[in-house]
């Protein structure tokens, strides 16, 4: 077996070992980001520009985020669940910076608006890692 075969076999091992509380917490994380994010790129997408719109467009994608039922989500396969947390670490580390370029017109706004939600992504992502795992 070589190098690459035995890394993505200790990955995926890894990732069908995760705890569901994790992976639903990184599932829940992912959605606070990708909701928000699709529902604003849908309003910039129609040419709305109104900064006013696409903070609501924001807020309407948390609360929506917020109702999602995740913990229904039960992935059992390790290689989907290597997928599933590979793909959502993937897209947390864009979604913080697409959000606030969409968000917000000015350069110097958005690099604040940008730093903000990945400090926000930082202390979202310590919660779920020291959250106790129930269960398995």
């Amino acid at each position: 077996m070589d190098i690459i075969s035995r890394t993505t076999d200790m990955y995926f091992t890894w990732a069908g070992c995760l705890s569901p509380v994790y992976v639903h917490g990184l599932l829940r994380t992912l959605f606070l980001f990708a909701l928000p994010t699709v529902i604003v790129t849908a309003l910039f997408a129609r040419g709305n520009r109104s900064v006013f719109l696409q903070v609501l467009g924001c807020v309407i994608g948390v609360l929506l985020a917020m109702t999602v039922p995740v913990g229904l989500l039960d992935v059992q396969h390790r290689i989907v669940r290597g997928w599933l947390v590979a793909l959502t670490m993937v897209l947390l580390a864009f979604l913080p910076a697409i959000l606030a370029f969409l968000l917000v017109p000015n350069l110097g706004a958005q690099r604040k608006v940008r730093v903000g939600l990945y400090l926000l992504l930082g202390i979202l992502l310590i919660a779920v890692l020291t959250q106790e795992g129930s269960g398995t």
